[in-house]
């Protein structure tokens, strides 16, 4: 190994031992703000609920961790000296938010590292064009994808170029991807998340990021995007789809995505009708991927538990419930095997066995940023008091970080884990190759709990062909893991979860959080 190297090595080291120090200083400092808290409503600390945390938290004296942006640039500036691979095989994480630090939190500069960039694509529902700029030197291409009718694309400067793609129609749906590639000196990193491009998604608010560099292909780009593997092409194909330029998707040929270790989960504004299109997007999109992970659970008298955690959440019901239920569970419900098991359960009387995760009331009036910092997060009283409204499965979602405001969109099942939308599934008779532990894996995007973004599926009357119907475009990871002994609060090693668990019932006096509730 070269001195440079071993220097390279040993700042890493050094960054990551500091890193390290300032996490252990938060855990203790939350310890000692705990404490406090029991000690003031005399009762054990292991008896304090969320709930309780969360009220007491921003009035007590306990002073919180710094930011930590110092050390975080200061690791960027040391790890980032010749464009290193970060995170050669994929990785979640949770944006960074004023006065928390920590190893599972990023900035929004540490994602980007606007130093070793050559040009960028990135794409929201929310793009506030002063970040932009800000965010991105002005020397370089951007492609801005962005919410907008009709479809087009136009200049807005030589350096930017704005794409807004095809809806189904000219009424519902949105453009709720969220995505950017941003192409550094030798390597390109893909970041799948659930935050808009303002800085208050980055800096206020708690989103959870997918992010994976992928390395400059050795010889000549690849032919077409045919000749990509299977995560390359997925991503491609969302470019095309959205009406990107030729000249931003033919970039993706000159990279090796051979080690990508995710699993593209996309929704498509539109209608997809056939055997071979149905399954594409949408939630039956992420029923193949379970059964392509060998994950599918077909018993659902034994009935997995699965825990919805969402910042958005529309009409939902019980038939839709199930709907979700089994696609979670890998059921093809348009195969022979999966009619049948449809069928059969559509009779099954009451819910599926799974909870809604959704703030109350009580949590957003209590948080840093009051209701007005609550304008993201949908419901409607209209949804609420609908008498088909599953409202027994209600929980409250307090983040993990009291008093903040959440706009990830995490759920769970029990042998399928989904953490904004990051979904993890736990098998212990199913093993990796060369490996006792068990298999697992996690989904990361911008999905909500609604129809729109997950779409609806149905046998077409005039074709009699499986079709499903999207108003949102949405995208999601679907990411392997190694279950390393991660405690249930935490899920599993490696993926920070948002919110705390076990999330609690609503007390007999809330209701959830509404936007009818904003003055």
């Amino acid at each position: 190994m070269s001195n440079n190297d071993g220097d390279m090595e040993e700042a890493i080291q050094q960054s990551l031992q500091q890193l390290k120090e300032d996490l252990e200083r938060q855990e203790r400092e939350k310890e000692e703000m705990r404490q406090a808290i029991a000690l003031s409503l005399g009762k054990p600390i292991e008896n304090l609920t969320p709930r309780e945390t969360l009220s007491l938290t921003l009035n007590s004296g306990v002073k919180r961790s710094n930011d930590g942006q110092s050390n975080s640039s200061e690791q960027t500036k040391r790890q980032k000296q010749a464009d290193m691979l970060t995170y050669p095989n994929g990785t979640v994480k949770l944006t960074h938010v004023k006065g928390f630090s920590g190893l599972d939190y990023l900035t929004i500069d540490q994602v980007i590292e606007a130093k070793y960039l050559k040009k960028a694509l990135m794409t929201a529902f929310v793009v506030d064009m002063n970040f932009v700029e800000e965010k991105f030197p002005s020397d370089i291409n951007v492609c801005i994808v962005m919410h907008n009718r009709p479809a087009k694309s136009f200049q807005i400067s030589p350096k930017r170029v704005v794409v807004n793609p095809p809806m189904k129609d000219e009424k519902f749906g949105v453009f709720h991807s969220k995505l950017m590639l941003l192409f550094h000196q030798s390597s390109m990193r893909v970041v799948i998340s659930s935050a808009n491009f303002v800085d208050y998604d980055w800096n206020d608010l708690e989103n959870v990021v997918f992010l994976q560099d992928f390395p400059m292909l050795e010889g000549d780009p690849a032919a077409d995007a045919d000749a990509l593997p299977k995560f390359g092409r997925d991503i491609y194909e969302q470019l095309y789809l959205m009406g990107v330029p030729i000249s931003v998707r033919t970039e993706l040929l000159k990279y090796d995505f051979s080690k990508a270790t995710a699993h593209i989960v996309a929704s498509v504004s539109g209608s997809h009708e056939g055997q071979s299109n149905y399954a594409r997007f949408g939630h039956t999109r992420l029923s193949s991927v379970i059964r392509q992970m060998g994950m599918q659970q077909k018993d659902m008298a034994a009935g997995p538990t699965i825990e919805l955690q969402t910042s958005s959440l529309g009409s939902m019901n019980i038939p839709y419930l199930k709907e979700l239920y089994l696609s979670f569970c890998g059921i093809d419900t348009f195969g022979s095997e999966g009619a049948i098991i449809q069928k059969e359960y559509k009779k099954t009387p009451g819910v599926p066995p799974a909870t809604i995760v959704y703030p109350s009331n009580f949590t957003i009036n209590n948080s840093r940023l009051g209701p007005g910092g609550a304008s993201t997060i949908c419901f409607n009283v209209a949804s609420w008091k609908k008498p088909s409204f599953p409202r027994e499965i209600m929980r409250d979602a307090v983040s993990n970080r009291y008093g903040t405001l959440m706009h990830s969109k995490v759920s769970h099942l029990r042998n399928i884990i989904v953490i904004s939308n990051i979904i993890s599934l736990r098998s212990n008779s199913t093993l990796l190759p060369h490996t006792i532990k068990p298999y697992k894996a996690s989904k990361d995007g911008s999905h909500n709990s609604t129809m729109a973004a997950w779409g609806k599926a149905s046998m077409s009357r005039d074709s009699k062909q499986p079709k499903m119907v999207i108003s949102n475009w949405e995208l999601g990871v679907v990411l392997p893991i190694l279950n390393d002994g991660g405690d249930d609060k935490h899920i599993c090693q490696g993926i920070p979860v948002p919110f705390a668990r076990p999330a609690e019932r609503y007390l007999s006096d809330q209701e959830p959080w509404t936007q009818d509730l904003w003055p």
